[in-house]
């Protein structure tokens, strides 16, 4: 069992995920990530050790095409990490050859059906393609609620620090609902109202997408409950949920232009800063200006500078652009 660091690097830009193998079990573990390739034509992946006595390794890598495009909400310029696909009422779905509803090889976990919940079988009338394209399999079970009371759902997310999250919502009615009857289903996120959404007909899916939202682990709460007005219980398909690590390179301007308004929004010195945050007033200067490498060490103590987001802490680790990248010393091609 080990705790590898994955380095995805895609042009001259790099996310970093630390995926822990002993978390499973000792079964498989999966991951997925999303992002656009802007015709780089190369993508590289990196295993690093971060623990003694243990061994980074991988099975094996798959990338599929998605040639339509999906998750229309996520910026083409960051990479996107899958926390969960679950198909709530169904079984498991994976892609089952050329003939599957399945085009993209994700995995649609099958869901744990909370006690006050029951199955609904959906006769679909699906007239044109759902967004983001999920497989007809998925949207042929939903789950709603037998009494008033909410659906609860608990995803599990193994990062502490909070980082934007993208979710998608799937929800299908019965093809048996009462035309006098409504569906408004209010959802909330860690107990905040985010989303207040009427049911699609008897027989459609109607998809919801909430982004971005800043989460934290170790477990994101999600509540499906009536809205006023709805005289049906909540219900919900399918959910997708993922989160938003690191801009890429071609975001090298924004990282800049954020830096600078977080010491704007301070209305402090360097010297100022690096007083609050115990480090070098010029090395504080150059971490801004994103002309220094921001360590470990010193970025548990930049993160006391307030209004500064997670996801520029961690792009500030990366090298800056006027200087080398530490993994391209490994890359035989350098000495060529």
């Amino acid at each position: 069992m080990a705790t590898t660091t994955v380095f995805l690097v895609l042009q001259r830009s790099i996310s970093r995920l630390t995926v822990n193998t002993s978390s499973n079990g000792g079964g498989p573990v999966y991951h997925e990530a999303i992002y656009v390739t802007h015709g780089s034509g190369c993508i590289k992946v990196c295993l690093l050790q971060t623990q003694e006595r243990e061994v980074p390794f991988i099975s094996s890598v798959e990338v599929v095409l998605l040639w339509v495009n999906l998750y229309s909400q996520m910026e083409t310029n960051a990479t996107f990490h899958l926390v969960t696909r679950t198909n709530l009422g169904g079984e498991e779905i994976r892609f089952a050859g050329a003939l599957s509803d399945e085009k993209y090889n994700r995995i649609w976990t099958k869901g744990t059906t909370p006690s006050n919940c029951s199955v609904d079988e959906i006769v679909p009338d699906f007239v044109s393609e759902t967004e983001n394209d999920p497989p007809l399999s998925v949207l042929l079970n939903s789950i709603h609620s037998v009494t008033s009371d909410a659906i609860i759902l608990t995803v599990n997310l193994s990062h502490l620090t909070p980082q934007p999250a993208y979710f998608v919502f799937y929800l299908t009615e019965s093809i048996l609902v009462n035309p006098s009857d409504t569906t408004i289903v209010e959802i909330m996120i860690n107990g905040g109202d985010q989303k207040m959404v009427a049911a699609p007909d008897a027989g459609k899916c109607r998809v919801v997408t909430i982004y971005p939202l800043m989460v934290a682990g170790p477990t994101i709460n999600i509540t499906l409950a009536p809205a006023n007005g709805s005289s049906l219980p909540p219900l919900i398909a399918a959910i997708e949920v993922l989160t938003r690590t690191g801009l890429h390179s071609s975001a090298q301007t924004l990282k800049i232009s954020l830096s600078y308004a977080v010491k704007r929004k301070s209305a402090k010195t360097y010297a100022e800063l690096a007083q609050e945050t115990g480090l070098p007033n010029v090395y504080v200067a150059q971490i801004l200006k994103c002309q220094a490498l921001l360590s470990p060490e010193a970025a548990c103590m930049l993160r006391a500078l307030p209004g500064l987001p997670e996801d520029l802490v961690l792009e500030m680790m990366e090298p800056p652009r006027r200087s080398y990248d530490p993994l391209l010393i490994q890359d035989l091609a350098i000495y060529r």
